[in-house]
């Protein structure tokens, strides 16, 4: 079954859409998917928040190597 696609345009800093472009290319998706995936992941919750737990599911990261990632950065 085909489905049929709507242009989207978000205005967002230069340093979001910089960010959303490298989480892409790492995770091998288009920005388009990953804010697809979220749109429906928050609609089908009734809390937004847990929706956001899902976000790891699958991937093989601790704490501890998302801690020291963030730290590297600052």
């Amino acid at each position: 079954m085909a489905t049929t696609k709507n242009k989207l345009t978000l205005t967002v800093r230069r340093e979001v859409a910089r960010k959303a472009r490298a989480i892409g290319r790492a995770r091998g998706q288009s920005v388009s998917r990953m804010f697809e995936e979220w749109v429906m992941r928050m609609s089908e919750s009734e809390d937004p928040l847990l929706a956001m737990a899902g976000l790891w599911k699958d991937r093989d990261i601790t704490l501890q190597d998302l801690r020291a990632k963030a730290w590297s950065r600052s």
